[in-house]
């Protein structure tokens, strides 16, 4: 139910977004913010790339809860700051399919 409410947020706040509505320094911003409101847009954002999958970029084993889907996020912008000028989409695509790559 949590991980719903978080993607409907996702989907209503950026419904009149474009493709590329954030890149890296826009949700580190979010994921390092004191404001609950930003920490449930940074939240939602992971929701919803992880929900879309992307053409099938990457395979979360369905147990995964959103909690560690966004720290495997916030991992990689740590240890990648040098991305982050990038799209945030690029950026939780390539944090999921490091940690989360589909078999061959």
């Amino acid at each position: 139910m949590k991980h719903m409410l978080l993607l409907i947020i996702f989907v209503l706040i950026s419904g009149t977004a474009s493709a590329d509505y954030l890149d890296g320094n826009g949700i580190k911003k979010l994921m390092d913010s004191d404001h609950p409101q930003d920490i449930t847009m940074f939240m939602g954002y992971v929701a919803g790339i992880q929900d879309i999958n992307p053409a099938g970029m990457f395979c979360v084993h369905e147990n995964v809860t959103l909690g560690q889907s966004a720290a495997i996020v916030r991992k990689y912008f740590a240890d990648n700051p040098q991305m982050w000028h990038l799209s945030a989409k690029e950026l939780v695509v390539r944090a999921l399919q490091k940690s989360f790559p589909c078999e061959k």
